[in-house]
């Protein structure tokens, strides 16, 4: 993949297939593709309507972040597949012992972004997210009675398109660009840079990413890519690549 191509990719297979061999073998790579995987679950926040599931990406979050233990996550893992269990046996008893076939939208999220915890399974969580994105975009057609299906079929083309953009959006955003590395300079790293970056991380403020960017100048940034990042208005998760740099988690 060219750098052009990684800058215009509407798809994000291609973008974590060409970080596969690159990045992700790393425990930072590892790190970034769990928070892909929680960014894009909070996408459709409002799908993960049972506290179970909320309380989990939380745990998946920090513990991406060193911030909870492996034991916290093995509990939270022990609480997904149960929940995933009773739901499976809800809908269909059959498929009561089957873990991977999940049916709640917000469990299957969930059990899969716990997943991560093995290298093997990291790419899978990533997916559940697209899928959770995809039933987000699929809800908010508005298909009437007796409406045309040709119609309604070009909708659904239309908000998966918009849901691969909308994912592709988030990958740059937390791996940057990987064939052109950005560079932090020690000197731009004043007390109202830093600060305003770890509010933005912790209370996921990126909504102040313009004022950053406006404090990055004052601190005699130029870099454009750093600045066009903080103020083109695109996509943030916990996990930015310009956030991470300015706060060492890369």
């Amino acid at each position: 993949m060219t750098e052009a191509e990684w800058l215009a990719c509407e798809a994000p297979e291609p973008m974590l297939e060409f970080l596969r061999t690159r990045v992700v073998r790393t425990k930072k790579g590892r790190r970034k593709l769990r928070l892909l995987a929680c960014g894009g679950c909070r996408h459709a926040y409002h799908l993960l309507s049972d506290t179970d599931s909320r309380a989990i990406l939380d745990i998946v979050e920090r513990f991406a972040d060193d911030e909870a233990t492996k034991r916290e996550l093995i509990r939270a893992n022990s609480t997904a597949r149960k929940a995933n269990r009773g739901a499976n046996a809800a809908c269909a008893p059959r498929f009561a012992k089957e873990p991977r076939h999940v049916t709640h939208p917000a469990l299957y999220a969930t059990y899969a972004v716990i997943e991560t915890s093995a290298t093997s399974d990291i790419y899978q969580a990533v997916f559940i997210a697209m899928g959770l994105l995809g039933q987000a975009a699929h809800e908010s057609i508005n298909a009437t009675e007796g409406a045309v299906i040709t119609e309604y079929f070009s909708q659904q083309v239309e908000a998966r398109a918009a849901m691969l953009l909308l994912l592709s959006g988030i990958v740059r955003d937390i791996f940057g660009n990987p064939l052109r590395p950005a560079v932090i300079e020690s000197t731009w790293l004043t007390s109202s840079v830093t600060s305003l970056a770890h509010a933005i991380y912790d209370e996921r403020a990126f909504e102040h990413m313009p004022i950053l960017a406006d404090a990055l100048e004052d601190a005699g940034c130029t870099d454009a890519t750093i600045l066009e990042h903080c103020r083109s208005g695109g996509e943030h998760v916990r996990g930015c690549w310009v956030v991470d740099l300015l706060l060492g988690r890369e």
